[in-house]
C-alpha cells in the first residue's frame, strides 16, 4: 500500500470517528466562535448526518465527498483565518462562496491549473488534508487564536553621535595587540578573512569582536585580510614590503560597561530621532563636510560610534505570563543592548535580524524603563558605504510564554512537487508544557479570504533541536495559480499553534508557488518554461537618504528596474529589508539572495538568512558569498555554508559569485565568452550564470561619458550562450556612496544606470531598448508592461558635436529606420542598427557665436576635445570663435588647444592633474537646434515612436514635481500614513517653453508649507557634490535637483493605544489611534534666488490600498524615463 493513501486513510478514521462523536458540540461552538447564522448551523449537522452515510464508499468519489464537506464545515466558516468576532459578515461571505465552488466542483470535475487530474492528485497526503480539517474544526473554532502582538518600536530613540565620554572605538573600545609585524618573526594566517579590508585599523577592529581570533595579517599585493587562531598558519607568495598585521596571546574581554550604558545617565539634552535612522548620514550633519581623511571607498564618509537611548513604559498586564522581546531587523554593524544598566546581548552582524529577551531580564519592571544601544560602525566587511545605527525597522513584541512560534519559524516552501509544497513550524515551550500538547493548523487562502489549502500537524510528530520543536506537513496546492515574472499569484499562508486545542499564537506570511529546474545544458527553466535572467546588481545608498531606504523608495527602484526589462534583482552583496522581498514577490522579480561575511566564524549569518527569507517565490537562489571572499576560505566553508541552508530549505539551490565549495549553480564575475566555453566543456551538467558583469561608468555630464557604450553590449554577451543563464548582475541598477570612479572630491560610484538622486542616465536607455523594447511580450523573462517601440537621443541640446558645420546626433533605436530632424534639415529616413548606439549626421545653419567669452576659465575642465591645429592660445580663442556650438576654450604648453561645451561643474582640480595652469575663456552658447526630432519607422517605414528635444534658452523657471507617489513611476497616488513613507520629487531648471536648462544652476531650497510631512535629505546626483545631503537646499545639477519628503503621521500601525503609550520620547511622528480620514496633503514649496517660487501637493491616506506592497500588486505603465534627463 501507498504509505501516503495509507496515512490518509488511518488519519481520515480517526478524524471522522472525533467529528461525528462531538457533532452536537460543534454547531454550538461554531454558533459562539464565529457568529454563523441558523442556516449555516443547520447545514454542518446536515452533512455530518451525509457523511456518516457515505464515510465508507471508497474511491475518488469519498476523498471528493470530503473534501466538499471540509470545504462547508471548515473553510466556510473562516476557521482559517481565525477572524475575530467581528468579521462574521466577512466570514458568512467566504462560507457562501467556499459552498458554491465546492457545489460546483463535484458537478464539472477539471484538469488543474498546475496540470494532471484531479483523481491522479488525490494521493493520501491530499486525503489527509482534506479529512484532517474537520478535527481542526474541532479542535479550534471555540477560540481566536491569541497571535503575538507586535508594537511599533521606531518612534522616540535618544541619539548622540560619537562613543560614550569614557570608551573608544572598537567592539572592545580597544584593539591592542601584543606585537606588531615588524619582519622578524614569521606571521601567520588562518582560513577565516574578511573581504577587501586593506587598512590596518579596519583588520584590527574587525577581528576583535571574536575571541578565538589572536592575528590578523594584511597582504596589500593580493588584496586580502586573514585572521586566525593562535594556531593557524598558511603560505606566503607575495613580497615581505606588502605584508603588514600583529598577534596577541590573550583577547580582552568584551566591554559591557559604559556611562552612557548606566540606566540614570542624563540624556535630556540628546537628539531625538526616529527609527529607520542611518547615522552615517548624520555624520555629515556632525562634521560639516566630506573628508578626504575617511575611506573614499566608503564615499569619504566619517566611520564612528554612536548611542541610541529609549524611555519606554511597561504595562503589568505584559509582563504576566508572557515573553516580551525586542526585535531588531538590522542594526549596522557592531550592536550591544542594555535594559535600566543591565547588559543583555550583542550582535555582530549588521545585515541579519535578532530578538533579544527582556521579560527575563532581573532588571526590567512595571513602568518606566530605559534601553541603550551601542552601534559601533566604525568598521565593517564592505567596500562601499555600508552606513550605520538602526537603520532598520525595531518592534517590541508580547508573545505567549507558554508555546510561541519561532520567529521565521513558520515555512511555506514556494517549490510545488507533485502538486503539493512542504509545510513546517518551530515553536518553543516553556518548562514543563509536553509537546504532546501542541498541535499546528496550516491554512493557504486567497486575499479575499477564499481558502486554497489546509492541513495539520501534531506536536508528537516534532523533531526537537535545541530549544525549540518543528513539526511538518504537506500542504495540497493543485488548485493554486502559479507564481510567474507575468502574472506573480500569491496567496496568504497562516499557521496556528494550539495548545490543547487552545489557538494560542499564530503567524501569517505571504507566499507564491511555482516549479524550477536548473541544467548544465540550457539553464534555468521556471514553470517549465525556459527563461533567461536579464537583471542589476544591487547596492542600497541613495543621496539624502542613505540606507536608510523607506518602502516607496524601494519600489521606484523595483520599477525602475522593470522598466528596464529586467527580470531578477541580485541583493549585492548583503540581505536587504524585509519589506523589499514582500514587494519584488508581489511585482514578479526573481532574486538572488546573498550572505554577506563568509567563513567558519560567520555561518550562522547563512542560516538566519536563509530562515527569515525562504517563504518567498521570488528567491530562486542562495549566493554564499562575492568574488574574493569566496576564493579566500577552504572547501569546509562551502560545505558547511551548503548545509546549513539546505536543513532550512531543501529546494533551492545554493551559489556564489565566485568560487567555493559544494555549490549548485556557479556564478562568474566580470568573465568573458571562453571563460564559459571552456568550464562548460569540462562541465556540462554544472549550471552556469554570468552573475556579475559590466562595469561601465558613466554620468548625465556630457564630460563623463554620457553616451552609450559598447562595454555593454560587449560585456552582456556571455548571457546570451546557450547554456549560460543570462545575465544577472549588471553593476549597477544605481550609483552609490563609495567606490568612487575617481579621486577625492568623487565620493560615489559611476557605474549604475541611474545616478545617485535616481535622475536616469544614458545606459539606462540600451537595457530599456535591448532587455524590453525589443522582446516580445510573450517572452516569459519579460516583465508585464504595454509593448514597446522605442527611438531615443542620447545628445543635450546644447552639447552636441559640430565640426566644420555638421553636426553629429548619437540614439539608440528599437526600430529598424531612423529620422532625424534639426530645425529645418533633415537626415532622411536612414537604416540604423537596432539596439545600439548609433550615429547621424545634419548640416548646421546658425550662424558663428563670435568672440565674446565673459567667463574665465583656468581651472581645467573635462570633456572638452582637442584641437591639434591650433598651436597657440589665440588659434585656439578663433577657432571656438568661429564654431556656433563651441563655449569653452582652454589652452596649455604641452597640453594644446582644448575646446567644447561650457559646464560649470566639469571644471574641477584633479588630484592626477600634472599642471592645474589653464588659459582659457568660456561664454553661454545658444543650442545647436531650436527643435531636434528623432523618428523611429518600422520595415513598412511607418512611424512607430518619435523623441523631440528643444533647445532651452535662458533660464525661467523652476518646475516641482513629484515622482513617486506618481503613476509615471508606477508607484501609486498617495503616501501611506505609517509613519515612514517617502515621497521623492525634483526640481527641473526651465524655460519659458518648459526645456530643461543645463547650462545654468539653481541653489533650489525645500520647504513643507503645510500638511503631515518633513523634508529628509536632498540631492543632485553629482558624483562630486560635497553638498550637506540633510540639508534643506541643494544646487541643480545638469538642471534637476531631487527632494525626499517623509510622512510625520502613523495612522495605520497596528495596536496604535500601545504604541503612543509605551512610547515615553516623542520623534518626529505623531501617532494618531483614529483614522486619519481627514489628514490634509502634504504642500511642498521649491524657492531659488531669481526665480517665482512653485508648490506642488503631495496626497496623503490611511486606506492600505495605498500601501506600497498594494501598488507593488498593480499593472505597470512607466513613463518616467520619457522626460529628457
Amino acid at each position: 500500500m501507498d504509505v501516503n493513501v495509507e496515512f490518509g486513510d488511518r488519519i481520515s478514521d480517526v478524524v471522522v470517528t472525533v467529528s461525528l462523536s462531538l457533532g452536537a458540540a460543534l454547531s454550538f461552538m461554531i454558533d459562539q466562535a464565529c457568529r454563523t447564522t441558523a442556516s449555516e448551523v443547520q447545514l454542518v449537522q446536515v452533512v455530518q448526518a451525509e457523511h456518516l452515510q457515505h464515510y465508507t464508499q471508497k474511491g475518488w468519489w469519498r476523498r471528493s465527498y470530503l473534501r466538499r464537506v471540509v470545504t462547508r464545515i471548515g473553510l466556510g466558516l473562516g476557521l482559517i483565518e481565525l477572524l475575530p468576532e467581528s468579521r462574521g459578515d466577512d466570514q458568512r461571505a467566504i462560507f457562501a462562496s467556499l459552498q458554491r465552488a465546492a457545489d460546483d466542483e463535484a458537478a464539472n470535475p477539471k484538469e488543474d491549473e498546475i496540470g494532471g487530474d484531479r483523481r491522479a492528485g488525490a494521493s493520501g497526503a491530499m486525503v489527509a488534508r482534506r479529512v484532517v480539517l474537520v478535527w481542526a474544526l474541532v479542535a479550534t473554532v471555540a477560540t481566536v487564536a491569541q497571535a503575538a502582538t507586535v508594537i511599533n518600536f521606531n518612534y522616540g530613540w535618544r541619539f548622540r553621535y560619537g562613543p560614550s565620554p569614557d570608551g573608544g572605538t572598537g567592539p572592545n573600545a580597544h584593539c591592542d595587540y601584543q606585537e606588531y609585524y615588524n619582519g622578524t618573526y614569521t606571521l601567520l594566517c588562518g582560513t577565516l578573512a574578511l573581504p577587501l579590508i586593506f587598512l590596518a585599523e579596519a583588520a584590527i577592529m574587525s577581528g576583535s569582536p571574536h575571541g578565538s581570533l589572536f592575528q590578523w595579517r594584511i597582504d596589500a599585493s593580493n588584496r586580502r585580510c586573514y585572521h586566525g587562531g593562535n594556531t593557524s598558519t598558511c603560505s606566503f607568495n607575495g613580497t615581505a614590503a606588502a605584508l603588514n598585521g600583529g598577534r596577541r596571546t590573550s583577547v580582552p574581554s568584551l566591554r559591557t560597561s559604559y556611562d552612557n550604558s548606566a540606566e540614570n545617565l542624563d540624556d535630556s539634552a540628546w537628539q531625538t530621532v526616529d527609527a529607520p535612522h542611518d547615522v552615517g548620514c548624520l555624520f555629515i550633519i556632525e562634521n560639516a563636510h566630506f573628508s578626504p581623511n575617511n575611506d573614499f571607498r566608503h564615499g569619504s564618509f566619517e566611520r564612528n560610534v554612536s548611542w541610541y537611548r529609549k524611555h519606554f513604559a511597561l504595562s503589568s498586564d505584559m509582563l504576566v505570563n508572557t515573553s516580551v522581546l525586542l526585535r531588531f531587523e538590522g542594526v549596522f554593524h557592531f550592536a550591544q543592548i542594555w535594559l535600566n544598566g543591565e547588559y543583555l546581548a550583542a550582535h555582530s552582524c549588521g545585515y541579519t535580524e535578532f530578538t533579544v529577551p527582556l521579560h527575563n531580564a532581573s532588571s526590567v519592571r512595571t513602568g518606566h524603563n530605559v534601553l541603550a544601544v551601542r552601534v559601533d560602525a566604525s568598521y565593517g566587511s564592505g567596500h562601499w558605504y555600508e552606513g550605520g545605527g538602526l537603520y532598520r525597522p525595531v518592534q517590541l513584541v508580547i508573545a505567549p510564554r507558554m508555546a510561541a512560534i519561532v520567529q521565521g519559524g513558520f515555512f511555506v516552501d514556494p517549490e510545488i512537487s507533485q502538486q503539493a509544497v512542504r509545510a513546517s513550524l518551530e515553536f518553543e515551550l516553556d518548562q514543563g508544557v509536553d509537546v504532546s500538547r501542541v498541535q499546528a493548523l496550516f491554512v493557504v487562502s486567497k486575499f479575499d479570504g477564499t481558502v486554497l489549502s489546509t492541513t495539520s500537524c501534531s506536536g508528537s510528530s516534532a523533531v526537537a533541536t535545541g530549544n525549540s520543536h518543528t513539526c511538518h506537513a504537506l500542504l495540497n496546492v493543485a488548485n493554486a495559480s502559479l507564481w510567474s515574472i507575468q502574472r506573480p499569484t500569491l496567496y496568504m499562508a497562516t499557521a496556528t499553534l494550539l495548545l490543547d486545542t487552545v489557538a494560542i499564537d499564530s503567524a501569517k506570511t505571504q507566499t507564491g508557488f511555482r516549479f524550477t529546474n536548473w541544467t548544465g545544458a540550457s539553464g534555468y527553466w521556471h514553470n517549465g518554461v525556459h527563461l533567461n535572467f536579464r537583471g542589476f546588481s544591487n547596492h542600497n545608498s541613495l543621496t539624502g537618504i542613505g540606507v536608510a531606504m523607506a518602502d516607496r523608495v524601494n519600489l521606484v527602484r523595483i520599477q525602475s528596474l522593470r522598466a528596464l526589462g529586467a527580470n531578477i534583482w541580485r541583493m549585492s552583496h548583503n540581505p536587504y529589508r524585509k519589506s523589499l522581498y514582500d514587494m519584488l514577490d508581489a511585482a514578479g522579480v526573481l532574486v538572488w539572495d546573498e550572505n554577506r561575511d563568509y567563513g567558519l566564524e560567520y555561518v550562522q549569518e547563512m542560516h538566519d538568512i536563509v530562515k527569515r527569507d525562504r517563504n518567498h517565490p521570488s528567491i530562486i537562489v542562495w549566493s554564499h558569498c562575492n568574488e574574493v571572499e569566496c576564493d579566500q576560505n577552504d572547501n569546509r566553508t562551502g560545505i558547511a555554508y551548503s548545509a546549513q541552508a539546505r536543513a532550512l530549505d531543501p529546494s533551492r539551490p545554493l551559489a556564489a559569485n565566485g568560487f567555493t565549495a559544494a555549490l549548485d549553480v556557479q556564478g562568474f564575475s566580470h568573465s568573458k565568452n571562453n571563460t564559459f566555453i571552456q568550464w562548460h566543456a569540462e562541465y556540462p551538467t554544472e549550471p552556469t550564470v554570468l552573475s556579475e558583469c559590466c562595469s561601465c561608468t558613466s554620468q548625465r555630464n556630457p564630460a563623463e561619458d554620457r553616451l552609450i557604450s559598447s562595454c555593454i553590449r560587449d560585456q552582456n554577451s556571455p548571457g546570451l550562450l546557450p547554456y549560460v543563464t543570462g545575465s544577472l548582475g549588471v553593476w549597477t541598477l544605481t550609483d552609490y556612496y563609495g567606490e568612487p570612479a575617481g579621486s577625492y572630491p568623487s565620493i560615489s560610484s559611476s557605474f549604475g544606470q541611474f545616478d545617485l538622486a535616481m535622475f536616469p542616465k544614458q545606459h539606462a536607455y540600451w537595457y530599456r531598448v535591448n532587455w524590453l523594447a525589443m522582446m516580445d511580450t510573450t517572452d516569459a523573462g519579460r516583465p508585464p508592461l504595454p509593448s514597446l517601440d522605442l527611438v531615443h537621443v542620447e545628445d543635450l541640446p546644447n552639447y552636441i558635436q559640430v565640426d566644420n558645420r555638421t553636426a553629429t546626433i548619437n540614439l539608440i533605436s528599437s526600430l529598424p529606420y531612423v529620422e532625424v530632424v534639426g530645425d529645418n534639415h533633415s537626415s532622411g529616413i536612414q537604416a540604423v542598427v537596432v539596439g545600439m548606439s548609433n550615429a547621424l549626421t545634419l548640416p548646421v545653419s546658425n550662424k558663428p557665436g563670435g568672440c565674446d567669452f565673459p567667463i574665465l576659465a583656468t581651472t581645467q575642465c573635462h570633456g572638452l576635445k582637442q584641437d591639434t591645429i591650433s598651436q597657440s592660445a589665440s588659434a585656439c580663442e578663433a577657432a571656438c570663435c568661429a564654431e556656433a556650438s563651441c563655449s569653452i576654450w582652454q589652452y596649455q604648453d604641452g597640453s594644446g588647444c582644448w575646446r567644447g561645451v561650457y559646464e560649470p561643474a566639469s571644471c574641477y582640480n584633479s588630484s592626477r592633474a600634472k599642471n592645474l595652469t589653464w588659459v582659457g575663456a568660456a561664454r553661454t552658447a545658444p543650442p545647436v537646434f531650436q527643435r531636434l526630432v528623432a523618428r523611429g519607422y518600422d520595415q513598412q517605414h511607418q512611424l512607430r515612436a518619435e523623441h523631440t528635444l528643444v533647445g532651452p534658452m535662458a533660464p525661467s523657471q523652476l518646475s516641482l514635481v513629484v515622482d513617486a507617489p506618481a503613476a509615471s513611476t508606477g508607484t501609486g497616488t498617495h503616501l501611506y500614513l505609517d509613519g515612514e513613507d517617502t515621497a521623492m520629487l525634483h526640481v527641473a531648471l526651465q524655460d519659458e517653453q518648459g526645456a530643461l536648462v543645463t547650462l545654468s544652476s539653481a541653489n533650489v531650497s525645500f520647504a513643507v508649507v503645510s500638511g503631515p510631512g518633513r523634508l529628509i535629505g536632498v540631492g543632485n546626483g553629482d558624483h562630486m557634490s560635497l553638498h550637506n545631503p540633510k540639508a534643506q537646499n541643494a544646487t541643480t545639477y545638469f538642471g534637476l535637483v531631487r527632494a525626499y519628503v517623509q510622512v510625520t503621521l502613523d495612522c495605520v500601525s497596528a495596536h496604535r493605544g500601545l504604541v503612543a503609550n509605551v512610547t515615553l520620547d516623542r520623534g518626529f511622528v505623531d501617532v494618531d489611534v483614529g483614522d486619519c480620514s481627514g489628514a490634509q496633503d502634504i504642500v511642498v514649496e521649491a524657492s531659488a534666488p531669481g526665480y517665482p517660487s512653485t508648490t506642488v501637493h503631495i496626497p496623503v491616506s490611511s486606506d492600505a490600498v495605498h500601501a506600497p506592497i498594494q501598488v507593488a500588486r498593480q499593472p505597470l505603465n512607466y513613463t518616467y524615463m520619457d522626460h529628457d534627463y
